[in-house]
């Protein structure tokens, strides 16, 4: 989980880790490829594949994004992915600019007063809900940082 991503669903986070812990796989994500929203995003990874990877000459970019170097390299680590019967990769809820920080506040003000933990399908009703609120990676393109 990374800190541009305020509107995690625990929901979703319970999901990856009980698909890793049952696969027993050494990463498991819902990103590769992505069906649910950026900004939803979630890596989980074993610790002895982390300690694995380290002894590996690693890129820049490797040392930046640490998980990179475990789903990249597909003939030293086993990886899994979680997706969602709806594709909503779409949709992007993840903060990198000031408009992705405007549409998190204006999700919380909206759902934040009447349910302290709400989830994905809450988002995705306020959007059916207020169209115009909807930011999608037309926006900026999902990972543009990577």
């Amino acid at each position: 989980l990374t800190a541009d991503c305020p509107l995690t669903d625990p929901m979703v986070i319970d999901q990856v880790i009980e698909e890793h812990l049952s696969n027993q796989c050494d990463y498991t994500s819902n990103v590769l490829p992505p069906t649910f929203p950026d900004g939803l995003d979630v890596e989980v990874f074993a610790a002895n594949a982390f300690k694995r990877l380290l002894k590996s000459a690693l890129s820049t970019s490797e040392r930046e994004h640490v998980t990179m170097g475990l789903y990249s390299r597909s003939d030293s680590f086993s990886k899994w992915n979680v997706t969602q019967p709806v594709d909503h990769s779409n949709l992007r809820w993840t903060v990198d600019i000031p408009e992705d920080l405007s549409f998190v506040q204006t999700v919380y003000e909206r759902l934040y007063t009447t349910d302290k933990l709400f989830i994905q399908a809450d988002i995705l009703r306020l959007l059916e809900a207020e169209p115009s609120l909807t930011r999608t990676n037309q926006d900026l393109a999902r990972n543009s940082g990577g």
